[in-house]
């Protein structure tokens, strides 16, 4: 129970930081938030234990469980990837060619993913993410910078140990 409280806090500061201090930097306190994926874990597994004792239809639970976790980790990856990305567009991390460098940005249709509203932002950034974990994402968002790149790679790594958790 005392390891529960403590995740608890510091999920709630990870929420409560950002909102004191406004800068882009302070949302990576967000991340602490997902210590409270232990918590879900462990009702996953208690939920898990009583339906395969008690009912016959622990099928339907294991697609739904699969497909909203599926869903919780592209929200993440496309939130990251499109956070990391605007990061880098509003610095001017890669001097006067950074639009170049950066996917929020389409040079051939002189369109700013940046300058769209919140729901357009994350549709890009779901969809793009929808299309890297499965495989079948057709080229319209790509990395165009290596941290863009590093942080695909960490995707996916990540993406295949999330899947191989679901058939182990």
């Amino acid at each position: 129970m005392r390891f529960g409280l403590w995740i608890d806090i510091l999920g709630l500061i990870g929420v409560i930081i950002p909102y004191i201090d406004q800068s882009v930097i302070s949302n990576l306190f967000k991340l602490l938030f997902l210590g409270k994926l232990y918590n879900a874990y462990e009702i996953d597994r208690y939920l898990l234990m009583i339906i395969r004792n008690r009912y016959n239809r622990s099928h339907i639970y294991a697609i739904s469980r699969v497909v909203y976790l599926t869903i919780l980790w592209t929200h993440y990856l496309g939130v990251m990837f499109f956070s990391i990305d605007y990061t880098i567009y509003e610095s001017n991390y890669y001097g006067p060619n950074t639009p170049n460098y950066c996917w929020i940005y389409n040079d051939l249709l002189d369109f700013n993913i940046s300058q769209e509203p919140w729901w357009i932002q994350y549709l890009y950034s779901f969809y793009f993410s929808v299309g890297n974990i499965t495989t079948i994402a057709y080229g319209d968002i790509t990395a165009k910078n290596p941290i863009d790149a590093a942080f695909l790679i960490f995707s996916m790594i990540m993406t295949i140990l999330l899947f191989t958790y679901f058939f182990k």
